[in-house]
């Protein structure tokens, strides 16, 4: 009995890491999507100085 409750808490860890690294893939690509806009208005706001 306690064989297969260690292969269940095992499972269950696997999944639950699986599940974090994809959230944290998801966060950082939003991340990065934040960051390409904030650049891109920056630089809209550099050249209309400019103008």
């Amino acid at each position: 009995m306690s064989a297969m409750k260690q292969e269940a808490i095992v499972s269950i860890n696997q999944e639950n890491a699986k599940a974090i690294e994809e959230r944290d893939a998801k966060l950082v690509k939003h991340i990065k999507e934040e960051q390409e806009q904030l650049v891109h208005i920056k630089c809209q706001k550099v050249d209309q100085t400019k103008s």
